[in-house]
């Protein structure tokens, strides 16, 4: 089996094995609008329900599906710019080999469906929206975006194609089918000694929508990390809710939080101080300026790992630093971190607070494949995260089944002890088809091959 250069991992058993007369017979989409149970609310805004495409590719007799649900504010492109990619996909794919298809040596055949990371083994890269079908190989050997460091990683973050939400749905749909094919499991055709049960955060919602009885009803569901959205209140106020809520938890339990950008500097530090002494899980997205060295300094506070999300697709020029600095020069400095003036953080020494030349500012990432633009290329990062000592955490969009299915196989591929963000199929009234089921704060997959989606039903317009 060929390799990857990152630590001996397998590159998926196809292109190889799927015989190249299996050729895509019809590529469908149908639109759907799933209203969610209760508002998605957070720092960025509230949403009521979700908008999206079911797609369905058909080869051999079978089928494969994936989900096109855009989310801007998480990273990824509008509704009119998936839309219009999986029209031109629609018209362009059919009648292609499957394994020219997923073959990242076939750059050209739909355009920039998965994105440009430096060295990526694992998918075809061009940017079609510029008409550049030349691939990835001039960014491939570019000086500063290779080797095993976090700004080369970063800078693969950086090259998400410009319809991510698209180009995953386009994958999962094929990667699917091709499991299928091969009568394995999805997670199985991606790596084959992928696990078969993905541990799980319970995704609560705000945290001023909590009650004592919220957390008491999540922990006896085998939950052992509750998620909660913070940066709604007052700093003090959720303090003080939080507090109450901690006294609830059980041994072992945790709580995971995301601020969505909430903070400046100073009141996350004096919050990161405060929550040093509750059971948090982790802190995401703590900075409205996701600054470097200000993320750096507030990981050397906290107990506990902070996590970069979607600031990795919004914003990466502050993440690099406010001026725009290479990565790789703000890595190269050693130095103290620096705490304004009127931060009161009384008896913290400046050696707690040092930042290591070259670390990476914060502990973990957490990854939507949906806005990384892929399954394999999702796999890829998250392996090259970990070389990197960081923690990865894969969470969904909110997705239909049609999507949560596959980035569950994806997390049983990665076989990470960490509750992953993908126990979020309660929060639509309806779905797509057959959905998660959660079960003592596991989601087991089955045997079946494929990705474990099937579909309710099938409309008129699909083909």
């Amino acid at each position: 089996m060929k390799r990857s250069p990152v630590q001996g991992m397998p590159i998926a058993a196809p292109p190889g094995s799927l015989a190249p007369d299996i050729r895509l017979e019809a590529f469908g989409t149908r639109p759907y609008a799933l209203p969610l149970r209760q508002p998605w609310t957070s720092a960025r805004g509230t949403r009521t329900e979700r908008r999206g495409w079911l797609i369905e590719v058909r080869a051999a007799g079978l089928c494969g599906y994936g989900d096109c649900a855009p989310l801007p504010e998480a990273g990824t492109e509008v509704e009119a710019a998936a839309e219009a990619m999986l029209s031109r996909w629609q018209a362009q794919l059919p009648g292609h080999s499957l394994a020219d298809l997923l073959d990242p040596g076939r750059q050209g055949l739909y355009g920039a469906a998965f994105g440009k990371p430096s060295r990526y083994p694992l998918g075809a890269a061009s940017n079609a929206a510029s008409g550049d079908t030349s691939g990835a190989s001039s960014s491939a050997t570019s000086a500063d975006t290779t080797g095993s460091s976090f700004s080369a990683l970063f800078a693969d973050l950086g090259r998400t194609s410009s319809t991510p939400a698209a180009g995953f749905a386009l994958e999962s749909a094929l990667t699917d089918l091709a499991a299928r094919l091969a009568g394995v499991p999805l997670r199985r055709w991606l790596t084959p000694r992928a696990g078969d049960a993905v541990p799980v955060n319970a995704t609560l919602g705000t945290l001023r929508d909590q009650t004592p009885v919220c957390i008491v009803r999540a922990c006896q569901a085998g939950y052992q990390v509750l998620k909660l959205k913070v940066g709604l209140d007052a700093p003090e106020t959720e303090i003080a809710h939080l507090q109450e809520l901690a006294t609830h938890l059980p041994p072992g339990a945790s709580l995971r939080l995301d601020a969505n950008g909430a903070w400046d500097y100073d009141q996350a530090a004096r919050l990161i101080v405060r929550l040093n002494d509750l059971p948090i899980e982790s802190l995401e997205e703590p900075l409205k300026v996701p600054d470097w060295q200000a993320l750096a300094s507030l990981q050397a506070l906290a107990r506990f790992p902070l996590a970069l999300d979607e600031s990795l697709h919004h914003d990466p020029a502050n993440i690099a630093g406010r001026a725009g600095l290479p990565i790789a020069r703000l890595l190269s400095v050693g130095n103290h971190a620096v705490l304004s003036s009127n931060t009161a953080l009384a008896g913290l020494s400046v050696d707690r607070l040092q930042v290591a030349a070259g670390a990476p500012p914060v502990h973990r990432l957490v990854l939507k494949p949906a806005a990384v633009g892929g399954l394999r290329r999702t796999l890829f990062l998250a392996r090259k995260a970990a070389d990197l000592g960081l923690e990865v955490v894969l969470t969904s969009l909110i997705e239909s089944a049609a999507g949560l299915w596959p980035s569950l196989q994806l997390a049983a591929a990665l076989s990470s002890s960490l509750a992953q963000g993908l126990a979020t199929a309660s929060w639509l009234a309806r779905d797509l088809g057959r959905v998660p089921d959660p079960r003592g704060g596991y989601i087991l997959l089955g045997q079946d091959p494929g990705s474990g989606f099937v579909p309710t039903r099938l409309g008129k317009s699909d083909p």
